[in-house]
C-alpha cells in the first residue's frame, strides 16, 4: 500500500533531508509560470471534517497553494464573510488544539504548501517559539500575521522565532505602503509578499484595472520576490488578469461562501469553483 502524502512507509529507512518547510513554498513558487491560486479557508468551518474534505478538493482543483486561517473572535482585516465563519468556527470548538489536529491531518494528506494565516494575538499568547514550533511539527510551511508591523518592538523575536522552525514569513503590503516600508518588507520576507490590492476589509469584490495592475509592478520594481495578491478576488477573470503582475491570486470569502452554502459535503462544490479560479 502506498502511503499517504508526506509520510514515510513503515518499513523505509529514514532519509536524511537538510529540506526546511519553507524551502517546499520556495519551490512550488518557483515552478510556476501564470498567476496561479492560493485558497483560503477558515479552519473548523463549519466542522473539522468540511475544512478537510474542502481542502483536499482545493489541492484536486489545481491551487497552488493552502492558506488556513487560525480563527479568531476579531480579524481586523476580515469582512462579514470571514467573520462569521471564524465565529462558527470558535462556536464549534475550533481551539489551539484542534487547530493543530486539523493543520497536521490537512498537510498528511495534500501535497501543496500549507500557509496559516493568523492575527498576532495568537502566537503572542502562545509564546512566539512555541508556536512556531507547534506548526513547523504540523506541517505548516509559512505563516501570514496581518496586524504585527515589522516596526513593533516584538517583531525580532517573532521573525526569528520563525527562521528557527524553518518557517517562511510573508509581510502584508497595504495599499499605503510607501516604497521605504516595502523595500523592509521585503528584507525580512523570504518567499512572498502578499499585496493588498484595496484599501477596507475582506469579501468586497475588487476591480483589477490598470492602477492595481501599476501598483503591482511597483511593487515588483522594489522586491526580488514575488507577489501575491488578494482582497476581494472572486472570478477567474480576475485571476488571469493578473498575469505577468503577480505569481498569486488569493481567494478566501468566495470559498468559504461555497462552503457554507454546501456546509454537509463541500468538496465536490469547493473543487468546481476552484477548477474555474485556475482555469482547469
Amino acid at each position: 500500500m502506498t502511503p499517504p502524502p508526506n509520510e514515510q512507509a513503515p518499513n523505509e529507512p529514514a532519509r536524511a533531508s537538510t529540506e526546511r518547510p519553507a524551502d517546499r513554498l520556495r519551490a512550488k513558487l518557483a515552478e510556476r509560470g501564470a498567476t496561479g491560486l492560493m485558497a483560503h479557508l477558515v479552519a473548523g468551518f463549519p466542522n473539522r471534517a468540511a475544512t478537510i474534505d474542502a481542502a483536499r478538493a482545493i489541492e484536486a482543483a489545481g491551487a497552488d497553494v493552502l492558506e488556513l486561517q487560525f480563527p479568531f473572535s476579531d480579524p481586523l482585516a476580515d469582512g462579514p464573510v470571514v467573520l462569521q465563519a471564524c465565529q462558527d468556527a470558535l462556536d464549534a470548538g475550533t481551539d489551539h488544539a484542534a487547530f493543530l489536529g486539523m493543520l497536521e491531518e490537512i498537510t498528511r494528506s495534500i501535497r501543496i504548501p500549507t500557509v496559516v494565516m493568523t492575527y498576532a494575538n495568537v502566537p503572542f499568547v502562545r509564546g512566539f517559539a512555541s508556536f512556531a514550533r507547534e506548526l513547523a511539527a504540523a506541517g505548516a510551511t509559512g505563516l501570514i500575521v496581518p496586524d504585527l508591523p515589522h516596526t513593533e518592538p516584538e517583531f525580532a523575536e517573532f521573525r526569528a522565532a520563525l527562521g528557527d522552525a524553518g518557517l517562511s514569513y510573508v509581510p502584508v503590503v497595504a495599499p499605503t505602503s510607501t516604497p521605504k516600508t516595502i523595500a523592509e518588507l521585503a528584507e525580512v520576507a523570504d518567499t512572498f509578499l502578499y499585496v493588498v490590492v484595496r484599501l477596507g476589509v475582506t469579501g468586497r469584490a475588487s476591480t483589477i484595472d490598470d492602477a492595481v495592475r501599476t501598483r503591482l509592478a511597483e511593487i515588483s520594481a522594489i522586491t526580488p520576490h514575488p507577489l501575491a495578491a488578494g482582497f476581494g478576488i472572486q472570478s477567474g477573470e480576475q485571476v488571469r488578469s493578473l498575469a505577468g503582475h503577480a505569481r498569486l491570486a488569493v481567494v478566501g470569502s468566495k470559498i468559504v461562501t461555497t462552503i457554507r452554502e454546501h456546509a454537509d459535503a463541500p468538496g465536490p462544490a469547493v473543487e468546481s469553483l476552484v477548477r474555474s479560479l485556475v482555469g482547469d
